[in-house]
């Protein structure tokens, strides 16, 4: 395995979190992540377990991101989670078969995440962990992508 592309793993707690009208913000040290990377990054929501008493399923927004919009201009959705059809012990799963993987400045000093309804009215959480994944690109490689887009002078 390639140690430049292992990627940094950040389990966010809903109790660590600023909370801001149902908006958490979590102020993430620099040495959560590792610093011998490159500037860019994707992130992407790859475990999530949220205690909630609402009743239908979950869509869980991460507030940045440069390649994924919505439509309510809230956030990017990062991911979503259904509500099992159990009447004894209703659980949410993360419906995680396809990760949004979102474009980001790496190693971010501040994350910031909501989570809606279905009808997009934001929630508040009683209890949640948000496990996030960061991918970092190549430096060589994206600045290669990125001068390859540009417009050449005729």
């Amino acid at each position: 395995m390639d140690l430049q592309n292992t990627p940094d793993y950040i389990a966010l707690h809903k109790s660590d979190a600023i909370d801001n009208n149902d908006v958490y913000s979590w102020n993430v040290p620099q040495s959560y992540f590792t610093s011998a990377r490159g500037n860019k990054c994707y992130v992407s929501l790859v475990e999530c377990v949220i205690s909630d008493g609402n009743d239908g399923d979950l869509v869980v927004k991460y507030h940045g991101g440069a390649n994924a919009n919505n439509t309510k201009n809230d956030g990017s959705v990062i991911g979503t989670l259904c509500l099992s059809t159990s009447a004894a012990n209703p659980k949410y799963s993360y419906n995680s078969a396809a990760n949004v993987e979102l474009l980001i400045n790496a190693r971010p000093s501040v994350i910031t995440l909501s989570v809606s309804d279905i009808a997009n009215a934001t929630l508040g959480l009683t209890n949640a962990v948000f496990v996030l994944k960061f991918t970092y690109l190549d430096p060589e490689n994206s600045n290669m992508d990125y001068s390859n887009t540009l417009y050449q002078k005729l």
